[in-house]
């Protein structure tokens, strides 16, 4: 069994991971492409790298248990769900409003102990601090229990931003009992 993932390592996993890959350049400095699969195959391999999981615990689009129609992006060993999304300034309207459900597809899974760990990775590119802001409260102001880093620059643009959140049942405890483990986002901070 994996043990859950901590979202800061994830993030600074990644980073360390795509700062000397030549596509990672070209992926933060075309403006209005999302490179979704891009950065699918990097997440999975920044974990694998890293010695988190074996590539035998690796699975792409992983049927969720009882909705196999319903696919995830990445999967660890039938425990660690992710959902990737990457939203383009004015170009996200379905985007918008698709995503709250994928993120309450991933929380009741937990939940119900179908999966350990639920992951949403959110790339942002084009949106100003306010937009971005707003956007992930809109996603995660009204889950408390989700942990939600914040927004990181993609190989240091300013206008390419990236965030990890997370959910699993110890978070949940943590936030009920203790706070939540790395904050609950609220404007530009985390809190907690």
């Amino acid at each position: 069994m994996m043990k859950v993932l901590d979202p800061l390592r994830l993030a600074q996993n990644f980073d360390k991971h795509t700062q000397n890959l030549p596509s990672a350049h070209l992926v933060a400095s075309e403006y209005r492409s999302a490179f979704e699969s891009w950065f699918r195959v990097e997440m999975a391999q920044s974990i694998l790298q890293d010695g988190t999981a074996k590539p035998t615990q690796l699975i792409f689009n992983f049927g969720y248990p009882n909705m196999p129609s319903k696919k995830s992006d990445i999967c660890f060993d039938e425990e660690i769900v992710f959902e990737l999304k990457c939203f383009c300034y004015n170009a996200d309207s379905n985007k918008k409003h698709k995503f709250p459900e994928q993120v309450g597809l991933l929380e009741s899974h937990v939940d119900s102990n179908s999966i350990r760990q639920g992951i949403c990775f959110i790339t942002l590119q084009g949106y100003s601090t306010h937009q971005r802001n707003a956007m992930l409260e809109k996603f995660f102001g009204q889950r408390p229990h989700w942990n939600l880093l914040n927004p990181r620059a993609f190989m240091s643009q300013t206008t390419f931003y990236y965030t990890i959140a997370e959910y699993h049942k110890t978070a949940l405890f943590l936030a009920t009992k203790k706070g939540p483990t790395f904050g609950h986002y609220k404007g530009d901070h985390l809190t907690g």
